[in-house]
């Protein structure tokens, strides 16, 4: 199958990738088929029946205003089991980076790598020195507890960040391991743990410190809903801390800035809870299963993942630019190439669990690509 001719100039000016929508806006002709491996988002959820019962209101919310910020937080407390005063809710996780950064970060920030990008944009674009731990690919970008706290002292750094799993690696590093870190740098200004994929590291159990993060007046715990729940158009996130790190960012963030229908969301989640069980076990299931395929290939090496997605490096003598425009191209299959990420290349890829339907489809197109 050849979707030719794409704009692959979309390529050229976004920061990160260019989203699905505008890729397949490029393709001339009827309408063609472009399966998303880049965006790691929940595809099982919500099910028919929540999108049902959104449906059933969608009118009713969208005529209203949306309750303020702190009422829609109580809400989502009930239904996690945290305590409201330690919440805070963010237009996506992007809007909280952004307050953490500017509330939080004086003069210098310390993160590891290969990461998302978000954080470290956000902290140069506002002249702040930043310091980059680079996990070494010989232990599969395995951070060592011990040695990222020895890093953020020899920085000097006031704020790090830990994001557990890596994005993009999918490493994971234990409970007792984050909650080590936290102790050990407990008397810097912030500690922020990224737990953005954290829903889909394990099928028995969700290795999260949120419950336990408020115990440590200068750590955060950072969620996505967007990624967990599969509806990264609703912008949605959320932060866990002590209520002295809780009160500033609710203070700085607009009172209104979870919209109506986000609102209805997380109103409705407590009535389908065990059905977002289901569907992020699949997902967990959906990544060993992509994880177990991709290694058939011998032109890549594919990194252990605990997310939502899975890390391989394709082997140098195909070029990685080459090998993702073909993919979209040739066979309409949209793939994360990291070279815009801090500590990332062009020869490294994030690859989204799918259906195992479709990851079959990718692994034989990149089968064929490689052969």
């Amino acid at each position: 199958m050849t979707l030719s001719p794409v704009n692959l100039a979309d390529y050229d000016h976004s920061a990160s990738m260019p989203r699905l929508g505008s890729l397949t806006r490029s393709i001339d002709g009827e309408a063609r088929d472009v399966r998303d491996f880049d965006a790691p988002v929940n595809p099982y959820f919500p099910t028919t029946d929540l999108f049902r019962a959104l449906g059933d209101r969608l009118e009713e919310s969208l005529r209203r205003s949306p309750s303020a910020n702190g009422a829609i937080a109580e809400v989502l407390g009930r239904t996690l089991g945290y305590d409201p005063d330690t919440l805070v809710l963010g237009n996506g996780a992007s809007e909280l980076i952004s307050w953490i950064n500017q509330l939080f970060v004086r003069d210098s920030f310390a993160l590891a790598t290969p990461s998302f990008n978000r954080w470290s944009d956000v902290v140069a674009a506002s002249g702040k020195e930043l310091h980059t731990y680079q996990c070494p690919e010989s232990r599969d970008f395995a951070l060592s507890p011990a040695e990222y706290v020895e890093f953020v002292r020899r920085s000097g750094a006031r704020v790090a960040l830990l994001s557990n799993p890596g994005n993009p690696t999918g490493a994971l590093l234990q409970p007792a391991e984050v909650l080590e870190v936290m102790a050990e740098l407990r008397d810097l200004d912030l500690v922020v743990i990224d737990e953005a994929f954290i829903d889909f590291a394990e099928e028995s159990a969700v290795p999260s410190v949120a419950a336990r993060v408020a115990a440590f007046p200068n750590a955060l715990v950072l969620r996505s809903l967007g990624k967990t729940f599969g509806l990264h158009g609703l912008r949605l996130g959320y932060a866990v801390a002590h209520p002295d790190l809780v009160r500033p960012l609710a203070g700085a963030l607009p009172a209104w800035n979870i919209n109506s229908l986000g609102e209805l969301l997380i109103r409705e989640l407590s009535n389908h809870l065990p059905a977002y069980e289901q569907a992020r076990r699949q997902v967990v299931r959906d990544r060993l299963y992509l994880e177990a395929r991709l290694r058939e290939i011998p032109q890549i090496r594919v990194y252990p993942s605990k997310a939502n997605f899975v890390y391989f490096r394709l082997a140098d003598q195909y070029p990685g630019l080459r090998f993702r425009n073909a993919l979209l191209t040739r066979y309409g299959c949209q793939v994360r190439e990291c070279g815009s990420l801090p500590g990332g290349g062009s020869q490294y890829f994030r690859i989204a669990a799918r259906p195992q339907a479709e990851t079959a489809l990718l692994v034989g197109a990149i089968k064929r690509l490689l052969a």
